[in-house]
Protein backbone atom coordinates (compact mmCIF):
# COMPACT_ATOMS: atom_id res chain seq x y z
CA UNK A 1 0.00 0.00 0.00
CA UNK A 2 1.59 3.82 -1.24
CA UNK A 3 -1.20 6.10 0.77
CA UNK A 4 -1.42 10.12 -0.49
CA UNK A 5 -4.27 12.76 0.47
CA UNK A 6 -6.32 13.53 -2.15
CA UNK A 7 -7.75 17.01 -2.63
CA UNK A 8 -11.58 16.94 -2.59
CA UNK A 9 -14.16 19.78 -3.55
CA UNK A 10 -17.71 19.84 -3.87
CA UNK A 11 -19.47 22.40 -6.41
CA UNK A 12 -21.04 23.93 -3.71
CA UNK A 13 -17.82 24.94 -1.91
CA UNK A 14 -17.28 22.17 0.49
CA UNK A 15 -13.66 21.63 0.49
CA UNK A 16 -11.32 18.25 2.33
CA UNK A 17 -9.06 15.98 2.07
CA UNK A 18 -9.26 11.89 1.97
CA UNK A 19 -6.63 9.60 2.90
CA UNK A 20 -6.50 7.36 -0.37
CA UNK A 21 -4.03 4.44 -1.44
CA UNK A 22 -2.22 4.33 -4.78
CA UNK A 23 -0.88 0.78 -4.60
CA UNK A 24 -3.29 -1.96 -3.92
CA UNK A 25 -2.11 -5.83 -3.39
CA UNK A 26 -5.39 -7.65 -3.46
CA UNK A 27 -4.46 -10.37 -0.87
CA UNK A 28 -3.85 -7.72 1.83
CA UNK A 29 -6.06 -5.04 1.20
CA UNK A 30 -9.48 -6.90 1.55
CA UNK A 31 -11.73 -3.93 2.79
CA UNK A 32 -10.85 -2.20 -0.30
CA UNK A 33 -11.47 -4.98 -2.68
CA UNK A 34 -15.03 -4.93 -0.74
CA UNK A 35 -15.41 -0.69 -1.39
CA UNK A 36 -14.10 -1.25 -5.13
CA UNK A 37 -17.05 -3.94 -5.48
CA UNK A 38 -19.64 -1.46 -3.90
CA UNK A 39 -18.29 1.22 -6.34
CA UNK A 40 -17.58 3.37 -3.21
CA UNK A 41 -13.62 3.39 -2.52
CA UNK A 42 -13.58 6.77 -5.25
CA UNK A 43 -16.78 8.61 -4.07
CA UNK A 44 -17.71 10.65 -0.76
CA UNK A 45 -21.02 12.03 0.21
CA UNK A 46 -20.67 16.16 0.87
CA UNK A 47 -21.16 16.48 4.12
CA UNK A 48 -22.70 20.25 3.68
CA UNK A 49 -24.97 19.23 0.19
CA UNK A 50 -25.56 15.37 -0.45
CA UNK A 51 -24.19 15.51 -3.61
CA UNK A 52 -22.35 12.40 -4.42
CA UNK A 53 -18.67 13.44 -5.39
CA UNK A 54 -16.58 11.02 -7.38
CA UNK A 55 -12.64 11.45 -7.43
CA UNK A 56 -10.11 9.98 -9.09
CA UNK A 57 -6.23 9.45 -9.01
CA UNK A 58 -3.45 6.96 -9.89
CA UNK A 59 -4.43 3.59 -8.62
CA UNK A 60 -2.97 0.14 -9.53
CA UNK A 61 -4.61 -2.93 -8.17
CA UNK A 62 -2.37 -5.98 -8.25
CA UNK A 63 -3.70 -9.81 -8.06
CA UNK A 64 -0.97 -12.04 -8.03
CA UNK A 65 -3.83 -15.02 -7.16
CA UNK A 66 -5.92 -14.51 -10.96
CA UNK A 67 -2.64 -12.48 -12.35
CA UNK A 68 -4.03 -9.64 -13.23
CA UNK A 69 -2.90 -5.86 -12.56
CA UNK A 70 -5.79 -2.90 -13.16
CA UNK A 71 -4.46 0.50 -13.62
CA UNK A 72 -6.62 3.78 -12.72
CA UNK A 73 -5.53 6.64 -14.51
CA UNK A 74 -7.31 9.81 -16.08
CA UNK A 75 -7.17 9.24 -19.84
CA UNK A 76 -5.01 12.35 -20.58
CA UNK A 77 -2.78 11.29 -17.90
CA UNK A 78 -1.88 7.49 -19.37
CA UNK A 79 1.42 8.10 -20.99
CA UNK A 80 4.15 5.40 -22.11
CA UNK A 81 5.79 5.78 -18.81
CA UNK A 82 2.98 4.00 -17.43
CA UNK A 83 4.05 0.65 -19.50
CA UNK A 84 6.93 0.38 -17.46
CA UNK A 85 4.78 -0.54 -14.12
CA UNK A 86 4.97 -4.05 -13.12
CA UNK A 87 6.86 -4.48 -16.79
CA UNK A 88 8.71 -7.59 -15.50
CA UNK A 89 5.46 -9.57 -14.83
CA UNK A 90 4.99 -11.56 -18.18
CA UNK A 91 2.24 -13.91 -16.46
CA UNK A 92 0.04 -11.08 -15.43
CA UNK A 93 -3.14 -9.45 -17.73
CA UNK A 94 -2.52 -5.69 -17.86
CA UNK A 95 -4.93 -3.12 -18.02
CA UNK A 96 -6.47 0.53 -18.14
CA UNK A 97 -9.58 1.79 -16.70
CA UNK A 98 -10.49 5.49 -17.06
CA UNK A 99 -13.40 5.54 -15.15
CA UNK A 100 -13.79 4.34 -11.51
CA UNK A 101 -17.14 2.97 -11.65
CA UNK A 102 -15.59 0.41 -14.26
CA UNK A 103 -13.22 -1.14 -11.83
CA UNK A 104 -16.01 -3.85 -10.38
CA UNK A 105 -16.83 -5.68 -13.73
CA UNK A 106 -13.19 -5.61 -14.49
CA UNK A 107 -12.82 -7.36 -11.19
CA UNK A 108 -15.60 -9.52 -11.71
CA UNK A 109 -14.62 -10.78 -15.26
CA UNK A 110 -10.95 -11.25 -14.35
CA UNK A 111 -11.21 -12.49 -10.77
CA UNK A 112 -13.23 -15.68 -12.78
CA UNK A 113 -10.26 -16.31 -14.96
CA UNK A 114 -11.98 -15.13 -18.30
CA UNK A 115 -10.37 -12.94 -21.04
CA UNK A 116 -12.21 -9.70 -21.03
CA UNK A 117 -11.29 -9.20 -24.70
CA UNK A 118 -13.85 -12.07 -25.24
CA UNK A 119 -16.38 -10.77 -22.62
CA UNK A 120 -16.39 -6.93 -24.48
CA UNK A 121 -16.54 -8.76 -27.92
CA UNK A 122 -19.29 -10.70 -26.54
CA UNK A 123 -21.49 -7.61 -24.70
CA UNK A 124 -21.28 -5.46 -28.33
CA UNK A 125 -22.85 -8.69 -30.35
CA UNK A 126 -25.39 -8.87 -27.95
CA UNK A 127 -26.08 -5.27 -28.24
CA UNK A 128 -25.68 -5.15 -31.93
CA UNK A 129 -28.37 -7.83 -31.91
CA UNK A 130 -30.99 -6.65 -29.05
CA UNK A 131 -30.64 -3.53 -31.42
CA UNK A 132 -31.78 -5.02 -34.78
CA UNK A 133 -34.53 -6.39 -32.25
CA UNK A 134 -35.93 -2.88 -31.73
CA UNK A 135 -34.42 -2.81 -28.19
CA UNK A 136 -32.81 0.02 -27.19
CA UNK A 137 -29.93 -0.63 -24.71
CA UNK A 138 -27.91 1.58 -21.89
CA UNK A 139 -25.67 -0.87 -20.95
CA UNK A 140 -24.20 -4.68 -20.57
CA UNK A 141 -22.62 -5.55 -18.04
CA UNK A 142 -21.15 -8.99 -17.59
CA UNK A 143 -22.09 -10.38 -14.02
CA UNK A 144 -21.12 -13.98 -13.43
CA UNK A 145 -20.64 -17.84 -14.70
CA UNK A 146 -23.27 -19.91 -14.05
CA UNK A 147 -23.10 -24.00 -15.14
CA UNK A 148 -22.94 -23.64 -18.98
CA UNK A 149 -24.00 -19.76 -19.03
CA UNK A 150 -22.65 -16.65 -18.80
CA UNK A 151 -24.38 -14.58 -17.36
CA UNK A 152 -25.24 -10.37 -17.98
CA UNK A 153 -27.52 -7.24 -16.99
CA UNK A 154 -28.56 -5.79 -19.78
CA UNK A 155 -30.44 -2.42 -18.83
CA UNK A 156 -30.68 -4.07 -15.11
CA UNK A 157 -32.03 -7.20 -16.81
CA UNK A 158 -30.72 -10.49 -16.22
CA UNK A 159 -29.78 -12.62 -19.69
CA UNK A 160 -27.92 -15.63 -20.32
CA UNK A 161 -25.70 -16.44 -23.07
CA UNK A 162 -24.00 -20.11 -23.86
CA UNK A 163 -20.50 -20.49 -22.69
CA UNK A 164 -19.71 -21.76 -26.40
CA UNK A 165 -20.17 -18.41 -27.39
CA UNK A 166 -17.46 -17.54 -25.14
CA UNK A 167 -15.23 -20.36 -26.48
CA UNK A 168 -15.83 -19.39 -29.92
CA UNK A 169 -14.63 -15.47 -29.91
CA UNK A 170 -11.71 -16.99 -27.53
CA UNK A 171 -10.03 -19.01 -30.72
CA UNK A 172 -10.50 -16.43 -32.95
CA UNK A 173 -8.20 -14.02 -30.87
CA UNK A 174 -4.04 -13.64 -30.61
CA UNK A 175 -2.57 -14.78 -27.43
CA UNK A 176 -1.94 -11.75 -25.36
CA UNK A 177 1.69 -11.16 -24.50
CA UNK A 178 0.87 -9.44 -21.35
CA UNK A 179 3.30 -6.89 -22.09
CA UNK A 180 1.52 -4.10 -22.34
CA UNK A 181 -1.67 -1.89 -20.47
CA UNK A 182 -4.68 -2.46 -22.85
CA UNK A 183 -7.95 -0.54 -22.43
CA UNK A 184 -10.44 -3.17 -23.11
CA UNK A 185 -14.15 -1.76 -23.19
CA UNK A 186 -16.88 -1.24 -25.48
CA UNK A 187 -15.02 1.00 -27.65
CA UNK A 188 -12.06 -1.51 -28.23
CA UNK A 189 -14.76 -4.35 -29.28
CA UNK A 190 -16.10 -2.03 -32.13
CA UNK A 191 -12.84 -1.49 -33.30
CA UNK A 192 -12.19 -5.00 -33.37
CA UNK A 193 -15.70 -6.59 -34.63
CA UNK A 194 -14.81 -3.69 -37.41
CA UNK A 195 -11.26 -4.86 -38.32
CA UNK A 196 -12.87 -8.97 -38.35
CA UNK A 197 -16.48 -8.68 -40.29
Amino acid sequence: MKSILVEIQCDCGFHTYRKSETLVLSDFEVDIRKALMENTYFTIRCPRCGKEIIFLHPFAYVDKKHHFIILLKPKQAFCEDDHHLYHEDTRSRKRIVFDPKTIKEKLCILEDDFDDRVIEIMKEKLRLQLERQGREIVDIVYQDRHEDSLWFLVNQEPLAVLYENYQSIESSLEKEKYDRYLAIDGQWAKAWLALHK
